[in-house]
């Protein structure tokens, strides 16, 4: 029989039939002995700026001072690495040169969404840090909370962009981009919200929609260039999916690029 559980670290125990599934970057700390089969990037961590939230980044300038800033300090980073929505879905994009932060910035008070302790100390190390080098031009008051404890309805509140200047998100967006996936994302409240502050990813979806099939390059162009015309969403990091088996469990047998195993077509050693 096949029996599905959620444990803790802590409660992990051995068993000669255990298939571990961990969907986070950090590593758990296993003290047996498993395989281990990583899957492909298909989750991403991302800054997701609020141009709803009445604060500095409400303005376009601001957003778009803080994007170029961040990400040119993402390419000597060796954590926060990602520069594209989807790492194989690449574009040539064009982005203004030498934009200032405005006054509305300048000694405000910054909130982001962040609760470090979740993380791995490298990757909460390098979120601060390079938040804080691509503000201190302008020297604002940053906090990094998540108010958990304080709004027992803190989910909603975070997804309605209207609570903080800046949420620290992660969200499956697949293997490939998709069309009724950006759509999810960007057009609909039933999944992570992402603002589409101009509305021309929700029109770029609408017209995809319309004509039917595949995306093309044209459309990742497009969609790429609306990331950063908007300054909204700020990728971080791609991760996948770590399997963890037990050692009697033959690893060629199992395809790490399904959310759920066919059990029937794993075998043991």
């Amino acid at each position: 029989y096949i029996e599905f559980k959620f444990v803790s670290e802590e409660d992990l125990v051995k068993h000669d039939f255990t298939i571990l599934e961990i969907l986070r970057p950090r590593p758990p700390q296993l003290s047996q002995n498993f395989q281990q089969v990583q899957g492909p990037p298909t989750m991403m961590y991302s800054f997701v700026l609020s141009p709803i939230k009445n604060g500095p980044f409400k303005e376009k300038e601001n957003r778009i001072a803080f994007t170029s800033r961040f990400k040119k300090l993402q390419e000597s980073s060796a954590v926060l690495v990602s520069q594209f929505f989807y790492p194989s879905a690449r574009s040539v994009v064009n982005t203004p040169d030498n934009v200032e932060y405005t006054n509305s910035i300048k000694n405000s008070t910054l909130h982001f969404a962040f609760n470090r302790d979740s993380f791995a100390p490298e990757i909460s190390e390098e979120v601060v840090r390079l938040t804080q080098l691509a503000l201190k031009d302008v020297n604002p008051k940053i906090t990094f909370k998540l108010d958990k404890e304080t709004h027992s309805n803190w989910r909603q509140l975070l997804l309605g962009n209207e609570e903080y200047d800046v949420r620290f998100d992660g969200v499956d967006i697949g293997g490939h981009i998709q069309n009724m996936v950006i759509k999810m994302i960007f057009c609909s409240k039933l999944g992570v919200n992402y603002p589409d502050p101009s509305g021309r990813i929700c029109n770029l979806v609408k017209k995809q929609d319309e004509q039917g099939g595949a995306v093309d390059q044209i459309y990742i162009d497009e969609f790429n260039q609306i990331l950063a015309d908007d300054a909204v969403v700020i990728p971080l990091m791609h991760y996948g999916t770590t399997w963890y088996l037990s050692e009697k469990i033959d690893p060629k047998t199992f395809p790490p690029t399904v959310v759920s195993p066919l059990f029937e077509s794993i075998y043991f050693k």
